[in-house]
């Protein structure tokens, strides 16, 4: 049984009461509507991260296999001189742009210095060439799922908000609107 307000039993008060009902109503709608389109828009960004983190993990996948054969044929720490010389620091910016009203963050690699094949060629194996050149772009896709990823999460915080409000409204305000009316 839903309570209703009180308030004094005249006809300015109840006419107050049928704008708010109506006002109530409409926001109702339109937050139903928002809900609807996050929702949406969640699941889009949600099955691109899903996709993106399968195409890495493959990336990963193809890197260790290639580690693992470059390994059977080198020395362990011959790999690992050859690898650390292309490990390079990376740079990434955050800036924000805004998806139905709510900030959220754009990553951008600003600065990469390039990988210099400095390494002898009896002392590098093609395996690991392969892998030095794939690293790049594996990093950018790093940087785009995390991106997703994030996106991800402050959607799915605004859905909940948003959901909160329109169950308030319709379990709670609208109905002690009509229950106070009908009084």
């Amino acid at each position: 049984m839903t309570r209703r307000l009180n308030v004094n039993p005249t006809r300015m008060v109840m006419n107050d009461l049928k704008k708010r009902l109506e006002v109530a109503r409409q926001g109702h709608k339109l937050l139903k509507e928002k809900q609807d389109s996050l929702i949406r828009q969640f699941m889009e960004y949600y099955d691109h991260a899903q996709n993106m983190r399968r195409q890495i993990e493959t990336d990963f996948d193809l890197m260790n296999l290639d580690y693992q054969y470059a390994s059977l044929e080198m020395d362990e720490s011959v790999i690992r001189d050859n690898l650390q010389e292309s490990d390079v620091p990376m740079v990434v910016e955050s800036k924000n742009h805004n998806v139905f009203g709510m900030s959220v963050p754009k990553y951008e690699i600003v600065s990469e210095t390039k990988v210099s094949s400095s390494a002898s060629l009896f002392r590098s194996h093609y395996r690991i060439d392969k892998m030095k050149t794939s690293h790049p772009s594996v990093r950018q896709r790093l940087v785009e799922l995390a991106e997703l990823e994030k996106t991800c999460f402050i959607l799915g915080n605004e859905i909940r908000a948003t959901r909160r409000r329109v169950n308030a409204l319709e379990h709670r305000t609208i109905p002690q609107f009509e229950v106070t009316i009908d009084y």
